[in-house]
């Protein structure tokens, strides 16, 4: 098999380190191959890519965060053990996270979330640990505030997707349904069938009452007076001073929706930092596209 890309460890590592370490790949590989094979050393070389992928995964899981030159100096057949081990471990916790996004999922008739939640459920029937560690084997419609890095693969990818469908429930959570209703039928009225995400529409009012200093962020609508003066406080902030304000306001959201854990309000402070770049680009009179102007 020739030279494969991964093969090659990311980061700075020198010619003769890259070596070393498929030096000590290849017998790994080769005994995955031949497991996977039934006892035959050779596959397609698509396969074995795939293989070498799931090797990879499953060894910088084993790592826990130490440095990926670690694997210079380690047992690789033991760090990958214990890789296992740790995806094992991963994918009960992922169970968890499922039947918790599914038990606080919006009554909304979202048609792509509750496809997207249905296709997980099928993730522990067809996730292959063994061998394709690396491989996410589940369908996903539904779009998030703000999208799953692409490095995180397998089991992992689904459990920050989770994560982030937990802390959007949360927001959701803290709103009337019917409220809700309107800003989504004001933001896309295709919203219960075409992937819609249900948490911008209510974040952003929400963050922009915020930024007004209101005191009931749960009940009152963005006026067109509102969003002329958002856009005033927002025109004198240089962006790095607009960002911390937008910033600032999730935080209030976070407070009014009883969201504590620092992961969800950072994921929701990100997603409200977001909002600047759509508002910079547009005039106010555009600003309805950020924030849908309900019934």
């Amino acid at each position: 098999m020739e030279n494969e890309k991964l093969l090659v460890p990311e980061g700075e590592w020198t010619a003769e380190e890259q070596l070393a370490l498929q030096k000590k790949l290849l017998p790994l590989l080769a005994h995955r191959t031949a497991l996977y094979a039934a006892g035959d050393t050779s596959a397609r070389v698509e396969t074995v890519r795939e293989l070498l992928a799931s090797i990879t995964f499953t060894l910088d899981v084993g790592l826990m965060g130490a440095p990926r030159k670690t694997l210079l100096t380690t047992d690789l057949d033991a760090l990958f053990e214990r890789g296992g081990h740790v995806i094992d471990q991963k994918v009960e916790a992922g169970r968890l996270l499922w039947n918790a996004a599914c038990l606080t999922a919006p009554k909304l008739e979202s048609r792509s979330l509750q496809e997207t939640l249905q296709s997980f459920s099928l993730f522990w029937k067809r996730y292959d640990a063994r061998f394709f560690a690396h491989v996410f084997p589940c369908d996903i419609d539904y779009p998030l505030l703000r999208p799953v890095p692409e490095t995180l693969l397998g089991v992992e990818y689904m459990n920050e997707y989770l994560r982030r469908v937990l802390t959007e429930n949360a927001v959701l959570a803290a709103f009337d349904p019917e409220r809700t209703m309107l800003l989504l039928d004001a933001d896309s009225p295709l919203w219960r069938d075409a992937p819609a995400n249900l948490a911008a529409p209510v974040l952003a009012n929400a963050v922009g009452l915020a930024m007004l200093m209101k005191k009931d962020l749960r009940v009152r609508k963005l006026s067109n007076d509102d969003l002329t003066v958002l856009s005033a406080q927002l025109a004198v902030l240089t962006d790095e001073k607009a960002t911390e304000t937008l910033r600032l306001a999730a935080e209030t959201v976070c407070n009014m929706a009883n969201i504590r854990d620092a992961a969800s309000r950072t994921y929701l402070a990100d997603s409200a930092s977001d909002m600047l770049l759509r508002l910079r680009r547009v005039p106010v009179e555009g600003w309805r596209g950020t924030f849908p102007e309900m019934e």
